[in-house]
Formats: structure tokens, sequence, C-alpha cells
């Protein structure tokens, strides 16, 4: 177990509770973790005492607890993944109180306990939630303490518990500008049909461009791939991730640091 240095006498105790799937930060693919990362370093640099809830392969300036050894997804984890993620809460729950508020961003395992919870809680929504069952979820849980990413994405669900919108941030140096860009589109993230690759085809299409895709394809997904007929020059796992969520200000911020254009159709907005 990794420690982090040792906190201000004003500072707060902060458990990061964060997926299992992919590491902090995630060596490839992992939008959600990549997040977590920047937090995490950014609460410790200010002084507070951070507890990630991560995988043991996960490297950061927090305490580290590690709750399964290797991230799930390329660890080849092929098992029930409710099962780490219950384990995980376990290992949360015997350490209530070492904290001073809990920062979750998982899935929804948690739910059930949050009305017996002693310690005060958030939790980030970093996906989208216009699935049919979300609605159904939230009015059971309404009085859940939630942050959203995006105004967008609220809309689905307008009278959950909302707290705030967080947006995501990237540190502004991550990026250098680009004198010369090549002369081709990029599609980066994820294959799979809610992040429509056939919109980037389409636009690629439309502006007579090569498109070039770096995205993780998880087993799932693959028939989406083999349905897209397109222009598509490269396929390739990618570390970083853009969606509805971040476009204003993940995006925007790969934009203005690093002078590429952004094409946004109007399905983002």
């Amino acid at each position: 177990m990794s420690r982090g240095p040792s906190p201000s006498a004003q500072a707060m105790r902060i458990a990061q509770i964060s997926p299992l799937c992919e590491s902090i930060p995630p060596r490839r693919y992992g939008g959600t973790e990549r997040v977590v990362h920047y937090l995490t370093e950014e609460l410790v640099r200010r002084g507070h005492a951070v507890v990630l809830f991560a995988s043991g392969d996960s490297r950061t300036s927090a305490e580290l607890f590690p709750c399964v050894p290797e991230a799930l997804r390329l660890a080849g984890y092929n098992g029930d993944p409710t099962v780490p993620e219950l384990i995980q809460l376990d290992q949360l729950m015997d350490q209530l109180n070492r904290f001073d508020v809990l920062h979750f961003h998982t899935g929804a395992s948690h739910y059930p306990l949050v009305r017996q919870l002693p310690v005060p809680h958030l939790n980030t929504l970093h996906g989208p939630l216009t699935a049919p069952d979300r609605a159904q979820l939230y009015r059971q849980f309404h009085q859940l303490p939630l942050v959203s990413i995006s105004e967008a994405q609220r809309q689905p669900l307008p009278e959950a518990h909302w707290l705030a919108t967080v947006h995501h941030g990237l540190p502004l140096d991550l990026y250098q500008p680009v004198g010369t860009p090549d002369n081709y589109l990029a599609f980066v993230g994820r294959i799979s049909p809610e992040k429509r690759l056939d919109r980037a085809i389409a636009i690629a299409g439309q502006l007579g461009l090569p498109l070039k895709v770096a995205a993780k394809i998880d087993s799932s997904d693959r028939c989406t791939l083999v349905r897209l007929s397109s222009p598509v020059q490269e396929v390739d796992e990618a570390c970083l991730q853009l969606h509805r969520g971040e476009l204003d200000t993940g995006v925007l911020v790969k934009r203005r640091t690093s002078g590429v254009d952004v094409v946004i159709h109007k399905w983002m907005l």
C-alpha cells in the first residue's frame, strides 16, 4: 500500500472510490479513470488526506488501497463484475471512521446503503443517463446526492437529486500545439453504438477527409465495428475518451491547448 504526503491540520480525509475495470491512471483507454486520477492528484497537492480505492496496479500520490491486484479488463477478467465491486464496497465499509467524505465514481452497488452511511458522500455520474431503467433507478434512490459532468447529462433525469455540475477537466499542459496538422479526422474513445462512430464516418465522408480511429473495442461491441463500412484508416487502443458529457470541457480544452480543429455535430450539443 503506497502512502501520500502527511496531511495538514485543516485537511479533509477523502475516500475516492474508483471503478476497477481500469487502473488509475489507465494504461490505455479509461476516461473516467483518467479524471479520477487528475482529481486525486490535485486533492493531494492541496494537502488533503486521500485514500484511493482502486486496482493494485494504479499509480498515485494518495494512499492506495488495492481492491484487486490488477485492473480487471487488461487482466482478462471474465467473471461477474459485481463480485469485485461488492468486495470493494465491503472493504470501504470497514474503514468508514477514517473519512470525512466518500466520493463514489462507481456503479450502483452501494445505493441501497446510502441511507445508513454515517459519512457524507457524493456520487459523480460519468456516463450517459439515457437508458430506460435509469429513471426507475433514480426514482427509487431519490435522495442520492449526485454530481453531473454537464448540464446536458441531466436532461433525462431533471428531478434527480443533483448537487452540482462539475465538468471534466484536463491539465492545460497535457497537449502541445500542432503547427502543421495532418489532413485527416480522428475518432478517439470507444467503439460502441452510443459513441456513434457511424456519425464520425458520415462527417468524414461529407468533408472528403480520411478518418483515423483510436478506440477500445470490447468483445460485446465487435458486431458494431463489423457493421460499419467506412474510410477508416486505423483502429488502435485509445488513451483518451471523448463523449457528449466531456464535450464542453474535455474536447474544448484539447482544442485550445493543441490547436487542433474539432468538428462538432449537432447531436453532441
